[in-house]
């Protein structure tokens, strides 16, 4: 099977964490979101992928080069243009973003996935393409249920009882709304898909592409069987997202880190000199980190790789991004920094401006006094 990762977003909602990353590169316990959905994809036999992009094509050459030394292959459209050394991206939507990928590379040949890269789903690929390949449809659709209050977010369907799709709003009102199933942005096409997609110019699979495919009654399917989904479309989904997957709502997530006790994920090369009893999982600390005595960490809590936690802090339900220093007796509760930000919700503020950074954080020196493990050992030590 081959499989393309749509990325093309600017990821507006996300700010500011998409200020820095785009967002299928936003890091997920301490890898970025696209990367979990490329292990994902080779469970089930997935050994060619393309991604599309049109904001910071650079950042996505790094992490395809990450990649690809692990055996998948990989193949990068940017959608964008070079105008005096720099590049401006020009989105060409969802749909036409596959167009410019199967002209240029003639890339599918077979049934093959779509899936958005800006979500982590245990979605079992095989029962759908087998329910994809039985029903004989263009198209296949994963659906989720969702709150009613909550179908204004999302692309809504409406089935028959055999399963094929008779009508889609795209974000309706929830007044409006026809019914609850949303559109889960994981779709299996036939290849006989381009021949519906314009060759030129900027094209979207949900507001166009399949409304057209129900104008000219062409069989497409909704496909209903449950699976986990966390979607990171807005900045209030990241910490809840973020806390999702490190309590095991995705089954198939796959972490490259040792379980230190019971909940308690951590990277190689983390210094940890509390008391075990201190870390109350769930918990992940990325690679590099130090924890001094006296510290209490409360789960869920995320810390990022190469900080310093000083002694005697207390850190709860938190998100604390790479590279930050935490100050001695620091108290940091339901909390989220991120680069230069701290993140309540909807909401966002630069560190400096409320006194934070000078609070909490400094830039990591050399004259830490505890020790660093040799590069690559995965030994810890506890004092």
């Amino acid at each position: 099977m081959k499989a393309m990762v749509l990325c093309a977003g600017h990821g507006t909602r996300l700010h500011p964490i998409t200020l820095k990353y785009p967002k299928p590169l936003v890091p997920i316990l301490g890898k970025p979101i696209l990367h979990h959905i490329f292990d994902h994809l080779e469970k089930f036999g997935v050994k060619d992928v393309a991604i599309n992009s049109s904001i910071m094509p650079e950042k996505f050459e790094e992490s395809i080069s990450e990649k690809n030394d692990l055996g998948l292959n990989i193949i990068h459209s940017y959608e964008g243009h070079n105008v005096g050394g720099f590049k401006a991206g020009l989105p060409l939507g969802s749909a036409g973003g596959l167009q410019k990928v199967q002209r240029k590379y003639e890339f599918f040949n077979d049934s093959f996935i779509v899936i958005c890269g800006d979500a982590l789903v245990d979605i079992d690929f095989e029962k759908m393409m087998k329910f994809h390949k039985s029903h004989g449809g263009i198209a296949t659709i994963a659906s989720l249920e969702v709150a009613a209050d909550d179908v204004s977010n999302y692309g809504v369907i409406v089935t028959e009882n055999d399963g094929s799709i008779s009508a889609f709003q795209e974000k309706p009102s929830q007044s409006m709304a026809l019914s609850n199933q949303v559109n889960a942005g994981i779709y299996i096409f036939e290849p006989e898909i381009f021949t519906h997609i314009p060759i030129n110019g900027a094209y979207d699979i949900g507001s166009e592409l399949f409304p057209k495919l129900i104008e000219e009654r062409l069989d497409i399917y909704a496909y209903h069987e449950q699976f986990n989904w966390i979607d990171f479309g807005k900045l209030s989904d990241y910490s809840a997202g973020c806390f999702s997957a490190l309590c095991g709502k995705i089954k198939t997530l796959k972490l490259d880190v040792e379980e230190f006790k019971p909940g308690v994920f951590i990277e190689k090369n983390v210094v940890i000199c509390s008391d075990l009893q201190s870390l109350q999982a769930p918990i992940f600390i990325g690679e590099g980190t130090i924890v001094k005595s006296g510290t209490v960490i409360v789960g869920p809590t995320i810390i990022g790789s190469d900080c310093v936690v000083e002694s005697d802090a207390y850190i709860s339900n938190s998100i604390i991004s790479s590279g930050k220093h935490i100050y001695k007796n620091a108290f940091i509760n339901e909390k989220t920094f991120f680069s230069n930000w701290m993140i309540e919700q909807h909401d966002w503020i630069e560190c400096e401006e409320v006194g934070i950074r000078d609070q909490f954080f400094k830039p990591i020196d050399n004259d830490v006094d505890c020790i660093i493990l040799e590069s690559g050992t995965r030994d810890r030590i506890i004092m």
